[in-house]
């Protein structure tokens, strides 16, 4: 406000910029699971299994969250399910027009589209049909792309049932092409009523929820008002989940029972007909599938994958991810390559299962039986580990399953941070120690040890040392060539230290290219650096932002540079003592 006539006007100016604690062990997990949505953040073992259920045997990612979440207390999620195709025909560099459905599953397959060329005018007529029936209908169409009825313009977002796609190769023909190749993904359970009705509301999972196949829902205790009592029990006939007083004829009531199932269920939602039979009665639910033994690479890799979600930094802070027991090639190197674009996050790894000592090195090196199979894993922002281990899964009787290493692996970096903090290591006796592990897939010797860990090779090995326990005796990161980023602990500092400053920095960004902006700037991230070098997890640093730092040339591209180096406190891997045997004659000079 501007003052016109005396007086006084005081204005806030905020500069205690300063910069906020925050956890370096954030995890992401990529698996499968009984139920839940595609993600979501859970803070602890009670919240996952409310939201995801418990873990099967094979549901190696929902036993590492339940593990990690024992030590660390954020994890996003990520739950696998199958991917179903969309059928396609038409053949690249043979045809020039290539189909596709729209919607993924069995269904299009066997829809027939009839092209034919006019010779005419060099326009097509399209026409799909299923079993000799016409659905829809397209002529004279352009094969121009600069013409307002060229193909794709007409079709692609007009037809509910195909996209088209006009191939740089190929020729053009009369010609019938047939959709093939769709098939199911992961489903929802639905209901059936267990009385014959005409109509019947459909009472449907929220997601994909396994726990519901063989349920039964039941509405009971109708009134003259409509009001009824909802029950949702298990295949065992165990109660999930109640809502008493719901009604069941009136869409205008509060507690109409549509809207109470959207905002409160758990587990179903329900469609309702216009004139739908009475509600009350028994559903039986059916139908759920995941496909979880069903997944490959595509339903890890594909656009809005598991993987591809975890790129946006923003939405998914995570600073640790893992993918447990997946050991496909193409998607460990698609996991590495999202973590180097965001260049804040390591992805743990494992060896696959079963491998010999020199197999799992040619693995990872890709030589030997692998050698021009695909390239050899280098990278500071994975960490590769093994052999895979044995747990004692309390959720069924106490028996030992096999897990990959990676599922015992990642709760240590939760409590290396917890009791050490930042910069110390998931490795040795005192941090490395893997819980409910009991035994591990096979022993290793001190020299396949070496053979693993020495060189550039990559792998962390697991080890049995006894009455110590089961400990991680290795801290290496996947990078060849040697620097301080071969070290799982100095890359932590690292990717930590970057996202600080993107923290600070933003703050910053619109403000005036000026002296005292620099100096506001310092005064945030030099405290932070010297926590960092108080706390031992740096041995010094220096940083830079001013106006020799700062040129003309900056301020005129409204650029503002700044400079940060920082030296990692290295840590002890390697023991060397010298124990010497004296005669009784020799003599020590005591200090």
């Amino acid at each position: 406000m501007v003052l016109i006539s005396p007086g006084v006007e005081v204005n806030l100016q905020d500069y205690s910029d300063y910069t906020t604690s925050a956890s370096s062990c954030i995890a992401g997990i990529i698996g499968t699971s009984t139920k839940g949505p595609s993600v979501a953040l859970v803070t602890s073992v009670e919240q996952f299994e409310n939201v995801f259920g418990k873990p099967d045997t094979k549901s190696y990612g929902s036993y590492a969250a339940i593990e990690f979440l024992k030590q660390g207390n954020q994890l996003y999620y990520q739950r696998v399910l199958k991917r179903g195709e969309k059928a396609t025909s038409g053949v690249e560099g043979v045809d020039k027009l290539l189909f596709t459905a729209v919607e993924e599953g069995t269904a299009s397959n066997a829809l027939k589209i009839d092209v034919t060329k006019n010779e005419d005018d060099d326009t097509v007529n399209i026409s799909i049909k299923r079993d000799s029936i016409e659905l829809e209908n397209y002529k004279f169409l352009s094969m121009d792309p600069d013409s307002t009825e060229y193909v794709p313009k007409k079709i692609n977002g007009s037809s509910s049932l195909i996209t088209v796609q006009v191939s740089a190769t190929g020729a053009t023909s009369t010609k019938v092409f047939t959709l093939a190749g769709g098939t199911e993904g992961a489903t929802k359970a639905t209901s059936t009523p267990d009385t014959e009705k005409t109509k019947p509301a459909v009472f449907s999972t929220k997601t994909v929820d396994m726990t519901v196949n063989g349920g039964k829902v039941t509405i009971t205790n109708p009134d003259t008002l409509g009001y009824a009592d909802y029950t949702l029990t298990d295949s065992k006939g165990e109660s999930l989940e109640r809502f008493a007083g719901v009604n069941i004829k009136d869409s205008t009531d509060p507690r109409y029972i549509a809207d109470v199932l959207t905002a409160y269920s758990s587990y179903l939602e329900v469609t309702i007909p216009t004139d739908a039979n009475p509600l009350n009665g028994s559903y039986s639910l059916a139908g759920a599938k995941d496909g979880a033994s069903e997944l490959t690479t595509s339903d890890y890799l594909h656009r809005k994958g598991p993987i591809a979600t975890f790129s946006d930094a923003n939405v998914y802070p995570i600073t640790v991810l893992a993918i447990p027991g997946i050991t496909d090639v193409q998607v460990l190197k698609a996991a590495i390559d999202m973590c180097e674009v965001r260049q804040d996050v390591m992805v743990l790894c494992d060896i696959p299962y079963g491998m010999s000592n020199s197999q799992a090195i040619d693995w990872t090196n890709a030589s030997g039986a692998w050698s021009g199979k695909h390239t050899a894993f280098d990278s500071y922002l994975a960490a590769f580990y093994g052999p895979w281990a044995n747990l004692t899964d309390v959720y069924n009787k106490g028996r030992l399953i096999p897990v990959p290493a990676t599922l015992a692996v990642l709760p240590r970096y939760a409590y290396a941070e917890k009791v050490n903090g930042l910069g110390s290591s998931p490795a040795g006796v005192n941090r490395g120690r893997l819980q409910n592990i009991v035994s591990l897939e096979r022993q290793l010797t001190p020299g396949e040890a070496d053979a693993w860990y020495g060189g550039r090779n990559i792998i962390n090995p697991i080890m049995n040392f006894g009455v110590d326990g089961i400990c991680i005796n290795g801290q290496k990161t996947a990078q060849r060539r040697a620097s301080a980023l071969d070290r799982v602990n100095v890359v932590r500092v690292v990717t930590h230290v970057r996202r600080q400053v993107l923290q600070i920095s933003r703050q910053f960004l619109f403000e005036s290219n000026h002296t005292a902006t620099y100096q506001r700037w310092l005064s945030v991230v030099d405290p932070m650096l010297e926590a960092l070098k108080n706390a031992r997890v740096i041995t010094d640093y220096v940083v830079s932002m001013d106006e020799e730092f700062v040129t003309d040339y900056d301020r005129d591209n409204s650029r503002l540079p700044g400079k940060i180096a920082i030296k990692p406190t290295k840590l002890v891997e390697f023991i060397d003592i010298s124990l010497r045997l004296d005669s009784q004659t020799t003599s020590y000079l005591q200090n």
